[in-house]
């Protein structure tokens, strides 16, 4: 017995007209409850900083003068990210169970199943971006000595409006209960049942076109002896997941985007090795080997570029080498191809996004100040040359050119006619509260701030979809040693196994008081 289950594991009967109308009603109200408890200001709830990774700054939620149970304590995770609303709802499509296993090999590495039980609400014109889902989904553990979770709960999904104008979109996952969905708890995978409590994310627009506020909502309650620094464990991964959205979506737009093959940049006629390249054209670094943007055509270096894995992309290009300056275009929604005329953009383009007929447009200003740095100075490539009857030609280079475009706030309106969307207040909500989110830490001592002090974490999400340099798998010292249950994943146990004591008697240590700590780095 093994994840991911058998399509037909649980044996889900068919729902009556009244049960599916009761799971509508329950929806929307959840999710209607949901936005109130998040957008709107809340004076006794305290937030507290616990850090930033990768970007995404996570805190946790406290009530001043009531003791809450750590083991249900609430945390946010808050960031920006780029990406359309449009582009969020289709990521968290799970009508099929083909959607679902993409939704945990794309997004979700922690989740070892996901089942879509009952698909309430199909998408259509009317309601592009609103679903109703019955799922069930198991979470692995953060520490292998943890059971894993798996939770039975109805998702709703909607687009929503402030009165101001601006567009949300969010969705809510709340636990219920379902007589035919057995607890694993008892069987090989021993997967504890957990509960959720209006957990959920809320994406809003920006001023910036293509950019939206995310703020992602935990509140779970895990069951069992589960300690507080294991749940923290895990909140820090499901940060490191929010900021990776940057990566899928970028991923998911760079598939929609005509690219070269190999076959055509590193094959003796193509027209890029007619030219002997020295130098990369944007940092004009000089090159062992050349390497080809396969978006633009230019040599480029291994630190003006990357590599990313595309989805369905075929086994002999697993992956694609993009530069700096095409990736910056294809992540402002914005992109020409090599010979001047525009790419066929992915629909989820700015609409009425201004492509000229160059090379790039739209790009970060750091890499616009790179580039214009360079066009200041002689190349250093050999030019190609062109025999022709008679004489010898030399043809001018290519030059790198950027051309870096103001992005004026404008107000983002959807491609699709939308009827009755949900209506926030905006007149009864106190988005100010957002500046809590700001990261905070302690006051300076002296001239030398305390977070200055200590190492940053590392990060572990940062371009996931990036080409790895060193193959982890062959590090794997992982064996068999361990006592482990016939046909479980890992050997599991919760705090009140003996053996968990034992295991954590090295780690389970006081930590430093913050002024000792600071007094120890200042006397190195």
């Amino acid at each position: 017995m093994k994840y991911p289950l058998d399509d037909n594991f649980f044996r889900v009967p068919p729902l009556s007209p009244a049960s599916r109308q009761s799971f509508l009603d329950q929806g929307d109200k959840i999710l209607r409850t949901f936005l109130d408890k998040t957008l709107k200001r809340d004076e006794s709830m305290r937030w507290s900083f616990v850090g930033e990774y990768d970007g995404v700054r996570l805190l946790e939620g406290d009530i001043p003068g009531l003791k809450l149970d750590k083991s249900i304590t609430p945390f946010r995770a808050v960031t920006k990210i780029h990406a359309t609303l449009e582009e969020i709802a289709e990521m968290h499509a799970c009508a099929t169970r083909a959607q679902c296993k993409r939704f945990i090999r794309n997004y979700a590495d922690d989740v070892l199943d996901l089942m879509t039980l009952h698909n309430l609400v199909e998408r259509s014109t009317a309601h592009p971006l609103k679903q109703v889902y019955v799922k069930w989904t198991v979470c692995e553990s953060p520490v292998p000595i943890i059971k894993d979770r798996d939770f039975v709960y109805l998702e709703s999904q909607d687009l929503f409006k402030l009165s101001s104008g601006r567009r949300g979109w969010a969705l809510c996952q709340n636990s219920i209960e379902l007589p035919y969905v057995q607890s694993l708890q008892k069987t090989p995978l021993q997967a504890v049942r957990g509960t959720l409590n209006h957990t959920g994310s809320v994406y809003i627009e920006t001023d910036t076109p293509g950019v939206l506020d995310v703020i992602y909502h935990i509140s779970t309650d895990m069951k069992g002896n589960i300690h507080h620094w294991v749940r923290k464990q895990a909140m820090k991964r499901r940060a490191r997941h929010v900021a990776a959205l940057n990566d899928f979506v970028h991923q998911a737009r760079l598939a929609s985007v005509a690219l070269k093959s190999k076959a055509e940049l590193y094959t003796p006629s193509s027209a890029a090795t007619t030219m002997v390249v020295h130098n990369c054209s944007l940092c004009m670094r000089d090159l062992s080997r050349a390497r080809f943007c396969q978006s633009c055509a230019e040599p480029v270096c291994s630190r003006c570029s990357r590599k990313w894995r595309l989805p369905n992309a075929p086994a002999d290009q697993p992956s694609v080498r993009i530069c700096n300056v095409c990736s910056s275009a294809v992540r402002s929604g914005r992109l020409t191809s090599d010979d001047g005329h525009s790419s066929a953009p992915s629909e989820v383009s700015s609409a009425g996004s201004d492509v000229k007929a160059r090379k790039h447009s739209s790009v970060a200003s750091d890499v616009a100040s790179v580039v214009s740095a360079t066009d200041a100075k002689a190349r250093k490539s050999s030019m190609p040359v062109e025999q022709t009857s008679g004489a010898t030609t030399v043809v001018a280079p290519r030059r790198r050119t950027v051309d870096p475009v103001e992005m004026t706030p404008t107000k983002t309106t959807a491609k699709t006619k939308t009827t009755d969307p949900l209506r926030i207040d905006e007149d009864t909500m106190d988005l100010s509260y957002l500046k809590l989110y700001e990261a905070q830490g302690p006051a300076p001592i002296g001239n030398v701030h305390p977070q200055a002090l200590m190492r940053p974490e590392p990060s572990t999400s940062s371009f996931v979809m990036m080409e790895p340099t060193v193959e982890f798998d062959e590090f794997d010292d992982d064996d068999a040693s361990g006592v482990s249950t016939p046909g479980s994943r890992h050997g599991s146990m919760d705090f009140d196994d003996p053996a968990f004591a034992k295991f954590v008697d090295h780690i389970t240590q006081a930590p430093m008081r913050q002024s000792l700590r600071i007094a120890h780095e200042l006397s190195r």
